[in-house]
C-alpha cells in the first residue's frame, strides 16, 4: 500500500512538472507538491503556487467563471477529461 501511494504521488508530480514545462515554464521541478486526491494537485513553480486539476478543483478554488465552466461542460459533454493549469497568486 505504502509502494502504491508514493508511486501516485510520483506520478503526480511528474504530471504536474509536464503540465508546467508545456505552458511554457523552465523550472527543472516543482516544489511544496500536494496531492489532491480525486481532483488533482497543487505546487509551487518558480516561487508562484499553481494547481492543475479537474472541473470540480476549478469550482473549489473559486476560479471557475460561467464562461469557463460553460467550455469544460461542452468538453465533458463529449466525455472527454479536462485538466485546468490554474495560477493561485
Amino acid at each position: 500500500m505504502v509502494e502504491e501511494l508514493q508511486a501516485q504521488k510520483a506520478s503526480g508530480q511528474r504530471f504536474v512538472d509536464v503540465f508546467a514545462k508545456d505552458k511554457g515554464f523552465v523550472s527543472d521541478s516543482t516544489k511544496n507538491y500536494h496531492a489532491k486526491t480525486s481532483r488533482g494537485a497543487d505546487a509551487q513553480i518558480d516561487g508562484h503556487e499553481y494547481c492543475v486539476g479537474n472541473h470540480r478543483f476549478a469550482h473549489e478554488l473559486g476560479v471557475c467563471s460561467p464562461e469557463i465552466d460553460a467550455a469544460l461542460d461542452k468538453i465533458e459533454a463529449n466525455a472527454q477529461s479536462v485538466a485546468a493549469f490554474m495560477p493561485l497568486n
